[in-house]
């Protein structure tokens, strides 16, 4: 399970697997930065974590057996709610509640970025993909939307 707290700027990881000493065993280097994170999404492909920097707009990538992160995107995006990848097509969602739209790039290309949902955004929180079925779904506080997107 690889999770976030945001307000101390830590992602981690733990094996739900138990060792001998029924403690959960850390399985990646921790990311341990001074910036805020809001969001985060893992392509099981490439073993790759993507992540908001709230305190500088911009995804972040890196790898779970590696120590640094590195930029995959800071050119025009705000503050980024919600990630998800989809390990099949090879792209990235995310939500960015600054400019109220749902973007997709291409994991191995950053400047195809493309606006997918901009209209009847209010408060837009969380995504999800479902690649093998083909779908995208956002949900929306104060009134629940689904946005289905056939590939």
């Amino acid at each position: 399970m690889i999770y976030t707290r945001s307000k101390t700027g830590v992602i981690r990881s733990i094996s739900l697997n138990k060792l001998k000493e029924d403690k959960p065993m850390d399985i990646m280097i921790p990311i341990v930065e001074k910036e805020s994170h809001s969001a985060l999404g893992f392509d099981a492909r490439d073993s790759m974590i993507y992540y908001s920097d709230t305190t500088n707009f911009r995804i972040l990538q890196k790898r779970v057996d590696q120590l640094n992160s590195k930029v995959y995107l800071d050119k025009q995006i705000g503050q980024v709610e919600s990630i998800s990848v989809d390990w099949i097509g090879r792209n990235i969602f995310w939500i960015d509640d600054t400019l109220k739209a749902v973007y997709v790039a291409s994991l191995t290309n950053s400047t195809t970025k493309k606006l997918l949902v901009h209209s009847n955004l209010t408060q837009p929180r969380s995504i999800a993909v479902h690649p093998m079925a083909g779908y995208v779904r956002q949900k929306v506080v104060k009134q629940i939307a689904l946005t289905c997107l056939f590939f």
